[in-house]
């Protein structure tokens, strides 16, 4: 069965909106309470340094995923850094779920704050199956533009 070229551009622009809403919620977040943030981060079982660059490369990579997902001809680009990212959170949280950590508080706040790590890799795994559908749909299209407004 074909899927007409308008589903997959609706599938495409409903995708960029609602990591531009994700990306948005988790920067705003970390921003809202940067003392929680900057708490869990240096509780997190890596070296310090790593946890200081984290403190600024995560929204910064959370801002620049949210700027290239807005504009139509980089919103590939920006569904290739979300996907990246969950990628890298999801294969933490595995490993935390393996125990190789042993036990580690969840830095995330919001919607996640109260779940466990289980629900917490099974909802990361849809935002990256999301990831890979977009990009997916969007290299089958040819790199067309998918403009949220036409």
């Amino acid at each position: 069965m074909r899927i007409s070229s308008t589903y997959e551009k609706q599938i495409i622009q409903l995708a960029a909106l609602a990591f531009i809403f994700l990306w948005c919620y988790t920067l705003a977040t970390k921003l809202i309470d940067i003392k929680s943030f900057k708490w869990s981060m240096f509780n997190q079982p890596l070296p310090h340094a790593l946890a200081v660059a984290l403190l600024f490369l995560l929204p910064f990579f959370e801002l620049v995923a949210t700027a290239l997902l807005v504009a139509v001809r980089t919103r590939l680009y920006g569904f290739y850094l979300s996907f990246s990212l969950m990628l890298l959170f999801t294969g933490y949280i595995g490993l935390v779920i393996t125990k190789v950590f042993g036990t580690v508080p969840c830095s995330c706040g919001g919607l996640l704050e109260n779940t466990s790590w289980s629900e917490h890799f099974y909802f990361n795994l849809f935002w990256l199956t999301l990831s890979i559908l977009a990009i997916v749909l969007i290299k089958k299209g040819g790199k067309k533009k998918h403009n949220i407004y036409s």
